[in-house]
């Protein structure tokens, strides 16, 4: 809508039971629905870590200036670092969309608890029957320019 004066941005938000986006704070994930490409400059002091405390209970859009992988962003949410075979219970599931495939990438650590990221995996075969992206096979991770989607336990 950049073709709208601040008026009528106002009032098409307010019809539709929306506000106008003022600001984007360290963590917010955000997304775009743009006709063609666009570039962005991010403009921020430095890396922005995401924290438990700044996740709310159920979803949450959300970014982190730390690249890492979903289960060592999950394990990173914890007050005190997990012994490294146990996985934390502090999150359902975490999303990212990839556009160029229009499908998502998916990490379960309730799934990862059961058989580890490994190829015959629980989580794998759960990824693989439904159609999703794993990060372990594609080498995704977290990180600057990667918003994803997270369900707080």
């Amino acid at each position: 809508m950049p073709s709208l004066t601040t008026e009528e941005m106002q009032s098409f938000a307010t019809r539709r039971g929306l506000g106008v986006l003022q600001s984007i704070e360290p963590g917010e994930g955000f997304w775009l629905n743009v006709a063609s490409t666009v570039s962005l400059e991010l403009q921020a002091d430095k890396p922005f870590i995401l924290k438990n405390t700044n996740l709310v209970r159920g979803w949450n859009l959300a970014a982190t200036g730390e690249e890492c992988t979903p289960s060592a962003f999950h394990r990173s949410l914890s007050a005190t670092p997990p012994a490294d075979d146990v996985v934390p219970n502090l999150i359902k599931t975490l999303w990212v969309w990839n556009h160029d495939t229009s499908k998502w990438y998916f990490y379960s650590p309730a799934l990862e608890a059961q058989g580890g990221l490994g190829q015959d995996s629980p989580l794998v075969e759960y990824i693989s029957r439904l159609g999703y992206l794993d990060f372990t096979q594609d080498h995704k991770t977290l990180g600057n320019g990667i918003g994803f989607w997270v369900n707080k336990r």
